[in-house]
């Protein structure tokens, strides 16, 4: 049996119609609804790989290898059961040259609400359409892993490496949830600030306005919580569960991820530049004192709602201006609770500086300001039927 191998391989080269073979491409194995939603308007990356032909920022298609140049292909995909993700799609494309893989992706139109609706795994079916030169191919329909909404992927893990995308964090900030106003609203009218100006007074201001903000939260319940963060890696990606703002405000429970997204969805609202500071294992938040970026403080958003009336805090001057006066005992602690955060999360951010500075595997700092220009989008709120 074995000998015949070689004569089924020529005759295999020898047929035209199967020598440009293809198979359906999937960029991160199953399908990510919170990738779908971040990387559609991607602006686009002039390193991208040659011989991509398509959407650029597409993930999902085949690719083919060729056998002459000039080669015509035309793909249709269609999603084909109940959960019906998209409309069917076609792409017709020229591939010039001969003896090369291409990647072709079309763009599918996917619903962001649709998408972001999606709160537990599940499984559809794509059917693929393949016409090479004139010639249709067999359809193939394969089974698609569909994964949670709350599933973000921040690593795609090789044999010898890893690719980071962990920019993926800032499509789960999202300031533009209704359920933002509410805080803002509250914290005004409890006069824990006077206003919300973003830079247009300097670092005090900036500090006043995150622990105005601090402080609505943990009178709101919301408490840390240490569940599962980063899920085994599955068919070559790294991911972990992080909850939508909307998931925080009922359950008023946050992990370290679940509380930075929570925090820097708030601060972008009311014009504060924030950080997603990530090291192995964990996440705390940085944001920007002054509007050129140029100082930063650091935020350990697990000690938001703990007990810090014993915890001795060194950085006493910046205590007596965010409580500027006020002798409450509900004031002293709210400000106490957030200065021990902040002294927590700039020392964190001193023991990790080096490993972040040298973008060692695992350190990142996804600044969302930079993230919103490049084209990530926050997921989108879906109101509850």
């Amino acid at each position: 049996m074995l000998r015949l191998f070689p004569l089924f391989m020529a005759l295999l080269a020898s047929w035209p119609a199967l020598a440009q073979s293809w198979k359906p491409y999937h960029e991160l194995g199953d399908l990510y609804p919170s990738y779908a939603i971040a990387v559609a308007n991607l602006v686009p990356d002039e390193d991208k790989r040659a011989y991509s032909l398509g959407d650029p920022n597409g993930f999902m298609g085949i690719t083919l290898t060729t056998n002459q140049p000039n080669t015509k292909v035309r793909l249709e995909l269609r999603s084909d059961d109940a959960l019906n993700l998209f409309a069917p799609v076609v792409l017709e494309v020229t591939a010039p040259e001969a003896g090369q893989e291409y990647l072709i992706t079309p763009l599918i139109p996917f619903s962001p609400n649709r998408l972001a609706a999606l709160r537990q795994a599940t499984t559809t079916y794509v059917t693929y359409h393949v016409t090479i030169n004139d010639q249709p191919q067999p359809p193939r329909t394969e089974r698609l892993r569909v994964r949670s909404i709350n599933d973000c992927p921040f690593a795609v893990v090789g044999d010898d490496d890893e690719l980071a995308i962990d920019f993926m964090f800032a499509a789960y900030v999202n300031e533009d949830h209704p359920w933002i106003q509410e805080l803002l609203q509250e914290a005004l009218r409890k006069k824990y600030v006077d206003a919300f100006v973003g830079y247009q007074a300097g670092p005090s201001a900036v500090y006043r306005q995150v622990a105005a903000i601090w402080r609505v939260l943990q009178e709101r319940g919301i408490r840390y919580s240490s569940s599962p963060a980063v899920v085994p890696v599955q068919k070559g990606v790294a991911s972990q569960p992080v909850r939508l703002i909307d998931d925080m405000a009922q359950y008023t429970q946050a992990n370290c991820a679940d509380g930075c997204v929570l925090l820097a969805s708030v601060l972008r609202r009311v014009g504060l530049n924030p950080t997603l500071v990530v090291v192995p294992g964990h996440m705390f938040l940085g944001f920007d004192l002054d509007d050129d970026g140029e100082q930063q403080a650091y935020l350990e958003t697990t000690l938001l709602g703990a007990d810090t009336r014993r915890t001795a805090i060194q950085n006493n001057a910046l205590y007596k201006t965010l409580l500027n006066g006020q002798a409450t005992l509900g004031a002293q602690l709210a400000m106490k609770s957030f200065v021990a955060a902040v002294e927590a999360g700039n020392r964190t951010f001193v023991n990790h500086q080096d490993s972040i500075e040298n973008e060692e595997t695992g350190y990142a700092l996804v600044d969302i300001g930079v993230a919103r220009a490049a084209g990530i989008v926050p997921i989108s709120y879906v109101a509850p039927k």
